[in-house]
């Protein structure tokens, strides 16, 4: 069985928003001038565009993807081995923009991922978690599901 986890945008929120904006005026463009494919495609490359990981319990492996436009996915399957663990990170991640006016607009994003050591430089974050508890419950069915080890 192959679940997937979405774990973020690749441009956060003010990126999700400009993507979505310049996406639907190019639809409402496109009825006027060809002019619109372009910001057809820019807003759907920047407004869709996220991360996520598949998880292949059954052969043991993990696919760490983009889903470019929020269709294509792009990534490779890493296979599982009796070295690998798995460690919980919290993750506070601050997205800034400056408006017309010179004020500037934080959006904090404050998560727990449970990420999978495969060796010291394969790391693939597997899934996002608002809360530290449902971190830990989700790395112990993992680790279970997997039969692996926790850091």
């Amino acid at each position: 069985m192959i679940k997937y986890y979405k774990l973020d945008k690749t441009f956060g929120p003010v990126g999700t928003i400009a993507g979505v904006t310049l996406f639907i005026a190019g639809i409402i463009t496109i009825l006027y001038s060809l002019g619109g494919i372009v910001l057809i495609v820019l807003g759907a490359f920047v407004g869709f565009t996220s991360s996520g990981t598949y998880i292949d319990i059954e052969n043991r492996r993990v696919k760490s993807i983009t889903k470019l436009f929020g269709i294509i996915g792009a990534g490779k399957w890493i296979n599982i081995d009796e070295n690998s663990s798995i460690e919980i990170q919290k993750s506070d991640v601050v997205w800034r923009t400056y408006s017309k006016s010179n004020r500037t607009i934080d959006i904090a994003d404050k998560y727990y991922y449970v990420i999978l050591h495969k060796s010291r430089k394969d790391s693939v974050p597997l899934i996002r978690a608002t809360s530290l508890t449902t971190a830990n419950s989700e790395a112990q069915a993992l680790i279970q599901k997997l039969g692996i080890t926790k850091k």
